[in-house]
């Protein structure tokens, strides 16, 4: 899956021919392109991590922060990717989509060796911003047909592609979306874990207010038995005993606002990568099963040769 070219039309960022060497260490057999990353993992950075200057967009800015933009491992040997498949989490492929041949290979460059492409701005970011690709979990059963389906799909524009094989490290980290969940309905479930999740970490660093919130909260259990009743009377009591809790409890109060509106302006792919998520797997879609959003390129694994032909079990 595609559209790295928004970047260089929005950058005008093109090579000049001179791209940087890599060091290949092939003594032991294995075939592992050596890069200057590292593989790095996420944290917990909720109520931390703040927009800085000089990103242009929020999940550039949080990827950075993580160190999610670091290099992928890059594999030559089809037989070692297959091992890696087999012991990781999914077998993917991005199909990459340029006008001219030069083009293409400085898409393929980026992916591996570049700025780290994760806006979305072309493909709309259904299940929040991050670099798409189709995928297979169950790692072998999906039909050829499914694959071709998708890189036909997203790779039929432009007169040149190039369709990029990957898997990620078994280490990682996956969002699991409840299956077929449409766009609301995975921003939902992420803003749930994620207002959760800031509750949780702000109530761990202050004894005090989590001794108050859960005071408050058991206390509100009254105010939601009211109105559950059929009765007018009892909402009129729940709305008293609500406004008297909100002045009583006005610190509790101001937090519960905080952090149920701690997602404003956040889709998923900035949630996951603050939470400390590799990648979101929205199951159910498309042809293969998944369409998985990498937010981690550290641990992605790509095979670097160019003739893998995906064979299903």
């Amino acid at each position: 899956m595609g559209h790295d070219e928004e970047y260089f039309k929005a950058t005008g960022k093109h090579f000049d021919g001179e791209k940087p060497a890599k060091s290949v260490d092939k003594s032991d057999g294995s075939g592992i392109i050596k890069t200057e990353g590292h593989v790095v993992e996420g944290k917990n950075i909720i109520g931390e991590w703040t927009r800085r200057e000089g990103f242009d967009s929020a999940i550039d800015d949080i990827v950075d922060y993580q160190g999610f933009n670091g290099k992928p491992r890059i594999v030559n040997g089809k037989d070692e990717f297959d091992a890696l498949v087999d012991s990781d989490h999914f077998i993917g492929e991005r199909t990459i989509r340029a006008n001219t041949k030069e083009e293409l290979d400085e898409y393929l460059w980026q992916l591996k060796e570049d700025y780290f492409y994760i806006n979305c701005g072309v493909g709309g970011a259904q299940y929040g911003q991050g670099m798409y690709c189709a995928a297979d979990y169950t790692k072998g059963t999906v039909s050829k047909n499914g694959f071709d389906h998708e890189i036909w799909q997203y790779g039929n524009e432009g007169s040149h592609q190039a369709t990029v094989w990957l898997t990620m490290d078994k280490s990682s980290k996956v969002l699991e979306i409840p299956e077929s969940a449409d766009r609301q309905e995975c921003l939902d479930y992420v803003s749930n874990l994620y207002t959760t999740a800031y509750r949780d970490n702000k109530l761990d660093k202050n004894p005090e207010l989590k001794r108050r919130w859960q005071e408050y909260d058991s206390k509100m259990e009254e105010v939601r038995r009211l109105n559950m009743s059929d009765k007018e009377s009892d909402w009129d009591k729940a709305d008293l005993l609500s406004e008297k809790l909100d002045e009583e409890y006005s610190d509790v109060f101001d937090f519960v606002h905080e952090y149920t509106n701690a997602d404003e302006g956040k889709n998923a792919g900035i949630m996951a990568a603050e939470m400390g998520y590799d990648a979101i797997n929205a199951a159910g879609h498309g042809e293969t099963g998944s369409y998985t959003v990498v937010l981690n390129r550290t641990k992605l694994i790509i095979c670097g040769g160019d003739d893998y032909v995906y064979k299903p079990k």
